[in-house]
């Protein structure tokens, strides 16, 4: 709407009118702050929650270069591509998570519901231990169905809280198999957003302090937190990447090349599109290992427990005869 001639006033009008969403109110403040006379960055700084410091400060340079329809569609596009990275890695374990819970259903119906109808059956036939032992096993769920299904549901809650804990996703994220997943969703924001910064004329001592707070990594917060500092001080900066475990050596050799040749917004540009090839490449991976691997075990599970339920009815059937 910007780069149509909308001044900025009426185009947050027409959104707030058009928007339904818990957006509708920072909208409507945004627009009362403009008409009091506030600037665009100062009214959006006000709601922190919503406006990162990144974004506030790329606004305000914006606003001071007259750039501001330009900066604005930088970063729709830049917010596009890492919301498209996120749904990437929640599509690629929605499906193996929906296959795994449909076949841990049909196992516990089979236990719950169908064992307990027939075990009398088998218990006349010549069964052999481990069926027995599936026959126990289906008592002790059907017994005591209710505090199980309260400590799965207490279970759950517990992981759903130790998640949101940073702590232990950093921790989780060092696994194997699972670290190059993160490093490369951490990498491709980091490099995708210091090199909008840097596009838009923040210095790349207010960038590192900018992003510090916003990378979601207390590791990678830290290791940015030290860069600046030592910038700062007119120290190697760069240096402490090449032995962290949160940045591969890449990443600090592209920085040292986007440095030394003067264009660090391209050379970060650069390594965003690396990154993102290589978690799209990582899960293409991950899905290829993860979905016949849980089709494999689940049909296992549930053959081996056909096969001995219907190998014990089978048994029955010939002593009646």
């Amino acid at each position: 709407m910007l780069r149509a001639g909308i001044p900025l006033s009426r185009a947050l009008d027409a959104l707030a009118q058009e928007s339904t969403s818990v957006m509708k109110p920072v909208l409507d403040a945004l627009r009362g702050d403009l008409r009091g006379g506030l600037a665009f960055s100062d009214a959006l700084a006000r709601h922190p929650r919503v406006f990162e410091p990144s974004f506030v400060q790329m606004v305000q340079v914006a606003e001071a270069s007259g750039t501001l329809a330009e900066v604005l569609e930088r970063l729709h596009a830049a917010r596009k591509r890492m919301l498209s990275l996120r749904r990437k890695v929640v599509s690629a374990l929605v499906y193996p998570g929906f296959v795994t819970i449909v076949a841990l259903s049909a196992l516990l119906f089979v236990m719950t519901a169908v064992l307990p109808q027939i075990k009398n059956a088998i218990a006349m036939s010549d069964s052999k231990g481990a069926l027995i032992g599936l026959i126990a096993f289906s008592d002790f769920l059907f017994r005591w169905r209710l505090e199980i299904g309260l400590g799965v549901l207490v279970a759950v809650l517990l992981v759903v809280l130790a998640f949101r804990q940073e702590e232990v996703r950093e921790r989780l994220g060092l696994l194997p198999g699972i670290r190059g997943l993160t490093q490369s969703v951490l990498m491709a924001e980091l490099s995708g957003t210091l090199s909008l910064l840097l596009s838009n004329g923040v210095m790349l001592a207010d960038c590192f302090r900018l992003m510090a707070p916003v990378l979601g990594s207390r590791q990678a917060s830290s290791l940015i937190l030290q860069m600046e500092q030592s910038l700062r001080r007119g120290e190697d900066f760069i240096g402490p990447v090449y032995g962290s475990l949160v940045m591969p050596p890449l990443f600090a050799s592209l920085f040292r090349i986007g440095l030394e040749t003067g264009r660090l917004d391209r050379s970060m540009e650069e390594a965003a599109l690396i990154y993102s090839e290589k978690l799209d490449t990582t899960l293409q991976r991950f899905l290829l290992l993860i979905e016949p691997t849980i089709i494999v075990v689940v049909s296992l599970l549930v053959g081996l427990l056909v096969y001995s339920i219907f190998g014990a009815l089978l048994t029955l059937n010939e002593l009646v005869i």
